[in-house]
């Protein structure tokens, strides 16, 4: 019984972190919307073109890859996009805020955990990341003798 609990703390453990650094996408992308023309001219000034064009862009993206990481859906590809975003950010906006920067540093090891979590072609193509099982918790089965077929699986 004790590791049936175990287990039940890893899938919820996993589930929550996957939220809460979701979120933390999703809601920078919408403190971006309420103000687009501040990071425009953030951007503008760290020397990025079209500022006003990619500023867009970065709010779709924050809101859309925070939210496949929130469902696990495509949480390599997403999770290893945004480490790239958070990585650029960093170099760009951050350098002078050490705290800034190392705070940075650390959501991309998250990131780049999630990722790894989830290196399958199912899950990189779009099914919903599930690393400890179909209950996003680490299965343990059974033995049962009479359900052995030889030792192939079918």
């Amino acid at each position: 019984m004790k590791s049936k609990n175990i287990m039940m703390y890893k899938k919820h453990m996993y589930v929550v972190g996957r939220v809460l650094m979701g979120l933390f996408f999703v809601v920078a992308g919408l403190m971006k919307l309420m103000e687009p023309a501040g990071t425009a001219a953030a951007m503008t000034n760290a020397g990025l073109p079209m500022a006003g064009i990619l500023v867009w862009l970065v709010i779709v993206f924050l809101i859309v890859a925070g939210g496949m990481v929130i469902s696990g859906r495509m949480l390599c590809l997403s999770g290893v996009l945004l480490s790239v975003y958070v990585l650029l950010a960093s170099f760009l906006f951050h350098m002078g805020d050490a705290s800034g920067f190392m705070k940075n540093i650390a959501l991309i090891g998250g990131l780049l955990a999630f990722s790894s979590s989830c290196m399958d072609k199912k899950c990189c193509a779009g099914g919903v990341c599930k690393p400890f099982g179909s209950n996003d918790a680490p299965v343990e089965r059974e033995h049962h003798p009479e359900h052995d077929h030889g030792g192939h699986n079918h």
